[in-house]
């Protein structure tokens, strides 16, 4: 499902506004809070948890406007929302990233690739002669 189906009201039509704020994280205790995780027992390690997330999130933003937003001609939501699905789609299953041993993050969720372990081709040694 694309953002632009997500977002669209299936009575109407009508693109709804995005309630998601990239900068707040759940506060402990509320829906969609990782506190009932047996990793994260502590609040100070909750908090240590929800700052690297708000950091990770507020990059991945940056890289957004910086890699795309900006550099097309956005006249409308449904531009927006377009250009930020490509962007998506790009990052999950074109890039490598450096974090997964230049792996891509669909190949790791599809158990295709391991996140510790380089898959680089192998390069093939031509004669010189």
């Amino acid at each position: 499902m694309s953002m632009v189906d997500h977002l669209t009201d299936p009575d109407t039509g009508e693109i709804a506004p995005s309630r998601w704020s990239p900068t707040t994280a759940a506060p402990s205790g509320r829906s969609g809070s990782s506190t009932s995780s047996p990793h994260i027992r502590s609040s100070s390690m909750f908090a240590l948890a929800s700052g690297r997330r708000v950091r990770v999130r507020e990059r991945a933003f940056q890289s957004l406007k910086y890699e795309r937003l900006y550099r097309e001609q956005i006249d409308d939501a449904l531009d927006l929302v377009r250009e930020a699905d490509a962007y998506r789609t790009e990052f999950n299953t074109i890039r490598p990233h450096e974090a997964l041993s230049w792996t891509r993050p669909s190949q790791v969720h599809r158990g295709l690739a391991a996140p510790g372990i380089p898959n680089f081709p192998e390069h093939e040694i031509l004669p010189t002669t």
